[in-house]
């Protein structure tokens, strides 16, 4: 990896992207245990096809646009992002 990348988005109750821009990278997006509830992702905004992540788990992305993905949880629980490019 030539550009690592690690940061913390604290979720809300509405949909966030974790990018305002296009960032493409290979990551982790991880729901720390220390969550209580599960955290909500979806792809450019398409409600249909949403995937929960319980707390401790995690999710490997090759090369996706952080831009293009979206999380929402409870308020002030977190989600992790940690990977790079290259």
């Amino acid at each position: 990896m030539n550009n690592i990348y690690a940061n913390t988005v604290v979720l809300t109750a509405e949909y966030q992207v974790l990018s305002d821009s296009r960032l493409v990278l290979s990551f982790v997006l991880t729901s720390p245990a220390t969550n209580v509830n599960a955290v909500a992702v979806r792809f450019n905004a398409r409600d249909t096809e949403v995937v929960t992540l319980l707390p401790g788990e995690w999710h490997a992305f090759k090369v996706t646009n952080l831009a293009d993905i979206e999380v929402k949880g409870t308020a002030n629980e977190t989600v992790t992002i940690v990977g790079g490019s290259w």
